[in-house]
């Protein structure tokens, strides 16, 4: 078995809810025919039938059925991390940790440090200033 196509998945579903290649093809903006590959591929990749065609549209197969649940609960699973991350990157959180000199920390960072932890409450920043004159190797552990 190759490796799952994620559309093709998406496609199944779409064919699977709206009952017909034609209503959804309508539904996903795409043709009859590139829906009708996607599912045949996606067959054919599985080595499984999971819709009869007749005339009067798509029947799941009992193997279909049980494909499609696992199917919605992947999709949803992947929905899921992608408002996760789509979250994570709209409400930032945690440490940063910043190094520089003391006149850097004094005259730059401080006078925007209202301001940004207003925007970003879920952020602490810990600076760690030191003069120009010391011998320092620089932290790894510091942002």
């Amino acid at each position: 078995m190759n490796d799952l196509d994620l559309n093709d998945v998406r496609t199944f579903v779409a064919i699977a809810q709206a009952g017909t290649l034609t209503a959804a093809a309508k539904e996903m903006h795409l043709p009859a025919s590139t829906m009708s590959r996607a599912l045949t591929r996606l067959e054919k990749n599985l080595g499984a039938l999971l819709v009869q065609r007749s005339p009067r549209g798509l029947v799941l197969t009992d193997l279909g059925k049980e494909y499609l649940q696992s199917c919605r609960r992947a999709l949803q699973i992947l929905r899921q991390g992608r408002d996760l991350l789509e979250d994570r990157r709209s409400k930032p959180s945690g440490l940063i940790k910043v190094v520089c000199p003391v006149t850097m920390a004094r005259d730059v960072l401080a006078p925007l440090l209202k301001e940004f932890l207003g925007r970003y409450p879920d952020l602490y920043i810990e600076i760690e200033p030191y003069a120009a004159g010391w011998d320092q190797e620089p932290r790894e552990d510091a942002d």
